[in-house]
């Protein structure tokens, strides 16, 4: 029998490790066929020994004041599913918990990965009732906008991810992306092909509300200073990852970023596009929907969004 007052079960699949995991992830599930691709995800990375991971379920319906049979069917039910699903992803060295908590998933997740000191969240990008399925479901969806953590919203995999998409500015999200992007455990020969998207003329932002002489040309040698900052950009972030023994391909493109950088990753047939959670211009989110948003929605693979 489990309470909704009472403190979250954590269930130990694998012996305590002696020091602390070089990287902990809290793996979200539901059971369902979207969370069972989050699962997959996580299978394809090449996890060194020491990592931890956690894996969460969440029942939002469990009350008090059900009948005692139905609330330990629905707990015994989820521990199964959640025991399950540990096992999927086990593997030697790896250490694997898992948990059950009872409540708003959303939170729920956000909390118990904070107690977990997790360096990844990852959760599937739809939630198991169609009636929370809005699009590409309410709790992925409020997991990756209000968690203080990178957040990887997974998708299936297509091609052994062997290409990945790192969307880079001058934004400190941005450098933060390029941390994570530098130590995910990606499958050895997977590529990241890091991109910068100098914004159109008219997207670009101009003081003033004056009639200026010669816009046109003023656009032009903003636009141009904008592109050669992100070829600097671009050339540094490329021999960081090098650095690190990443294989790199650099992209410098103009035009919308959202939209350019979901083109790019139907061009690569990428598995991953890495972004920070928040780019330079809050005006250019307002007046054209936030460009991780966009990409949670509309990208066909699995999407981090770090901050």
């Amino acid at each position: 029998m489990i309470r909704s007052d009472a403190a979250p079960e954590v269930v130990p699949s694998a012996p305590p490790l002696s020091c602390r995991p070089v990287m902990r992830v809290l793996l979200a599930t539901d059971g369902s066929s979207r969370a069972g691709a989050a699962s997959r995800f996580l299978q394809r990375l090449e996890l060194l020994p020491r990592t931890a991971i956690q894996v969460l379920t969440v029942l939002d319906h469990y009350s008090d004041r059900m009948p005692e049979e139905a609330r330990e069917g629905m707990a015994a039910a989820a521990l199964r599913m959640v025991d399950d699903a540990a096992g999927q992803v086990s593997r030697p060295g790896v250490q694997v918990t898992h948990q059950l908590r009872i409540g708003s998933p959303a939170h729920q997740i956000i909390e118990a990965a904070a107690e977990f000191e997790a360096d990844l969240v990852l959760i599937g990008a739809h939630g198991h009732s169609r009636l929370h399925d809005l699009f590409m479901g309410s709790t992925a969806l409020n997991v990756a906008r209000h968690c203080p953590l990178p957040v990887l919203v997974g998708r299936e995999v297509r091609d052994d991810l062997r290409q990945v998409v790192l969307a880079v500015d001058q934004s400190e999200h941005a450098r933060q992306a390029l941390d994570f992007a530098s130590g995910i455990p990606l499958p050895a020969g997977a590529r990241i092909t890091l991109v910068n998207v100098v914004p159109s003329p008219s997207l670009l932002p101009v003081t003033g509300v004056d009639p200026v002489p010669d816009y046109a040309e003023i656009l032009l040698a903003v636009r141009k200073d904008a592109r050669d900052k992100g070829e600097e950009l671009l050339q540094s972030a490329g021999a960081r990852l090098e650095q690190d023994g990443r294989t790199v391909r650099l992209e410098l493109r103009g035009g919308d970023p959202a939209v350019e950088i979901l083109k790019l990753v139907e061009e690569l047939k990428a598995d991953l596009v890495i972004a920070g959670a928040r780019g330079l211009s809050p005006i250019q989110a307002l007046l054209l929907g936030s460009v991780a948003d966009r990409l949670l929605h509309h990208a066909p693979c699995s999407v981090a969004l770090v901050r």
